[in-house]
């Protein structure tokens, strides 16, 4: 029985599932990409809306700085100020007094209508009382102690001094007044170097500013001042920070030591990540810094980020949905289709597939209806033709016998004639190897020749070399006899030098004596001149001195010619037993050439002989080539005539498969026929 298919993993229900989820990926993919650019475009929006703020409140603390020196300008320019600093000479003390309360009058006015300023100070010299709005009571100016605190640090030149401070202790204890009510104070000194008069900024106004200053929640911002005085406080909140945030941060140590007046960075406070933004004044050296929190600046892109995400769900339960209906259909449709299609399977051709609804598959089920009337004609068809196959079938047998029994007896008769084909190959093949043994010795006969006349060359050679060597031999002992000649000769003429020059040895020692015999006669003589003489004694003394190595140097070159005539004589007998020896050293060598000269000789008939035998053993070769060749030739036309005859009994065993094969065929063929029978009728068709 046929076992049913199984559905894989990759249904159609899965494929339809995989149809609506692609989409959804691809807006995904959208979403995503859509978030990445407007998380980027945000970010940057903020960032610069948010600088565009920083730098909006810093060019305000710059217009509110300018006022403040032009607040403070205003008095040191004013003619009445420089009078009254001078200690206003000529005036009496009621109009100094009353200059003094309009001044001051004028100054709190000043403080009422700017709400930046928290007081004004004219710093005057001592023995002049100050003008300043914190109080009421006449206190005398300090001008020298206070200009001299600067003068430590930054030089006498008062134009060097700072003119934006962040406190002023010396005035503040003067005055005894607190000093949070300024965060910093524009000092700026009188035409003449007597005064200065001091502005403190408000610390309430910064603050304003700062409260005005929204970022979002979780934001800090603050003002800095060079010497790191700081005023920070948290966005939303009224208070401000009661530890300073800032200036104990890195990240605003790295800025403040910047060049650039303004930037922005990302850092980590707290454990979070903020967004830090600066920007310095070129009025007064204060910084503007704000930190904002990074959650804060994606929080418009998170919300796309949120939006996308649930419509992303949404869409996938709705396809979900869908994917399920339609899959159904499908399902029962091709379940129907899927049954009556097994029943066909089965052998049922009488079937008739249907569908619901009004897709594909209505003419899906058509087609396999029609498919299966038309299977049912061909199953027809195969039934009136089987019977005559089956006659057919029975014809072949019959052939396939008659032709069996001629193969046989063809087969025996190429067998007889192979029997006698392979007794004549195997005594081809006999005499082919008794003439390969004797070719081999004859070949090894003619190596052997080879060898020794190799050899016999070498060693002619190596006679005529030795010929040679020998003639040299003669010819270098015939100059050597002649050199030992020579050299007797020459020891012969040495000697009879050496005996010239004994006799000239035996004058100089007869002149020494002589000398000597007239040195001592004049050392005589001398001896009898008294004082006169001694010039002469001394001459004798040397000429004696002369003598007397005149007769050592005799006696030295008799020992000398002595040693001289001993080695002569040994010399002389030394050439005399060479010349023996080379007499006998060339009859040696002429021994030893007529030695050779035999051998040379005998070695010329040796090779005569050797070349004898190797014309005769070519000549056998010969004999046994064409011996050989024609042994080969009666060989290869036994082995052709074998292999004729395994050809034919080759062919008529193909022969007899064929005619098995073809009595197989009949047999399967009948087999067949009755299966197809079986099967056909396993067919319902009515």
């Amino acid at each position: 029985m046929d076992k049913k298919a199984k559905v894989g993993l990759f249904n159609i229900r899965t494929k339809i599932y995989l149809c609506f989820i692609l989409p959804i990926i691809c807006m995904i993919v959208v979403g995503l990409v859509s978030y990445e650019q407007a998380s980027k475009g945000m970010n940057e929006k903020f960032l610069d809306s948010s600088t565009q703020t920083v730098n909006m409140a810093v060019q305000y603390l710059d217009l509110i700085s300018n006022n403040i020196v032009t607040e403070a300008n205003r008095y040191t320019y004013d003619e009445n100020v420089k009078l009254y600093i001078l200690g206003m000479p000529g005036k009496s003390e009621v109009e100094k007094a009353s200059f003094y309360n309009d001044e001051r009058m004028v100054l709190l006015s000043s403080q009422t209508f700017n709400k930046m300023i928290s007081n004004i100070h004219l710093m005057t010299s001592k023995g002049t009382n100050m003008i300043t709005t914190a109080t009421a009571n006449k206190i005398s100016g300090i001008f020298e102690e206070y200009d001299a605190s600067f003068n430590e640090v930054y030089g006498e030149d008062i134009r060097n001094h700072p003119q934006w401070v962040t406190e002023h202790t010396m005035l503040d204890e003067a005055l005894q007044v607190g000093t949070k009510d300024y965060f910093l104070a524009f000092q700026a000194p009188d035409a003449r170097k007597k005064a200065y008069v001091i502005v403190d900024v408000k610390a309430e106004a910064l603050q304003a500013v700062l409260q005005d200053m929204d970022f979002g929640k979780g934001s800090y911002v603050g003002l800095l001042m060079p010497d790191g005085k700081e005023l920070s406080m948290k966005c939303g909140d009224e208070d401000l920070l009661e530890e300073p945030m800032f200036n104990t941060s890195k990240f605003y140590t790295d800025a403040r030591e910047k060049e650039e007046l303004a930037g922005n960075s990302t850092v980590s406070y707290g454990g979070k990540s903020y967004l830090f933004l600066y920007q310095k004044s070129e009025v007064n050296g204060i910084m503007l810094c704000a930190m904002i929190p990074a959650e804060t600046v994606t929080k418009q892109a998170d919300t796309i980020k949120t939006v996308t995400l649930w419509s992303v769900i949404a869409a996938t339960i709705i396809s979900i949905l869908v994917g399920t209906f339609i899959a159904g259909g499908i399902q029962r449709n091709m379940k129907r289709i899927s049954k009556k299609l097994d029943e066909v399977a089965r052998g049922d051709l009488s079937v008739s597939v249907k569908a619901k609804g009004r897709d594909e598959f209505q003419s899906l089920a058509y087609s396999a209806t029609n498919m299966i009337t038309k299977n049912k004609g061909l199953i027809v068809n195969l039934s009136e033709t089987a019977g005559g196959l089956q006659e057919s079938a029975n014809n072949v047998s019959l052939a396939s016998e008659d032709i069996n029994n001629c193969s046989t007896e063809i087969t025996q008769a190429i067998d007889e004639i192979n029997i006698g084909v392979e007794k004549q190959s195997e005594h081809a093949l006999e005499c082919v190897n008794i003439t390969n043994d004797l070719s081999e010795k004859i070949q090894k006969i003619n190596a052997d020749v080879d060898t020794i006349k190799q050899a016999i060359d070498t060693a002619q050679e190596m006679v005529k070399k030795g010929v040679e060597i020998v003639n040299l031999l003669s010819e270098r002992a015939d100059e050597t006899a002649v050199m030992t000649s020579k050299v007797g000769e020459t020891i012969s003429q040495l000697e009879a030098e050496t005996k010239s020059i004994s006799e000239f040895v035996q004058t100089i020692n007869e002149i020494s004596e002589q000398t000597n015999m007239l040195s001592l006669n004049a050392s005589i003589e001398a001896a009898r001149a008294g004082d006169a003489g001694r010039g002469f004694a001394v001459v004798a003394e040397e000429i004696r001195n002369l003598a007397d190595h005149s007769s050592q140097a005799t006696v030295e070159i008799e020992n000398k010619i002595k040693n001289i005539n001993q080695k002569s004589t040994e010399s002389a007998k030394s050439a005399k037993n060479a010349e023996e020896m080379v007499e006998l050293q060339h009859e040696a060598v002429a021994d030893v050439i007529a030695v050779f000269k035999d051998i040379y000789s005998d070695m010329n008939n040796l090779v005569s002989a050797l070349n004898n035998i190797y014309v005769s053993t070519s000549a056998a070769e010969e004999q046994r080539n064409r011996t050989v060749d024609a042994v080969d030739n009666i060989s290869a036309i036994i082995e052709q005539t074998l292999a004729s005859s395994t050809l034919v009994r080759n062919m008529a065993g193909n022969l007899m498969s064929s005619v098995d094969r073809l009595s197989d065929t009949a047999s399967s063929l009948e087999e067949n026929m009755n299966g197809l029978e079986r099967e056909i009728a396993a067919f319902k068709i009515d």
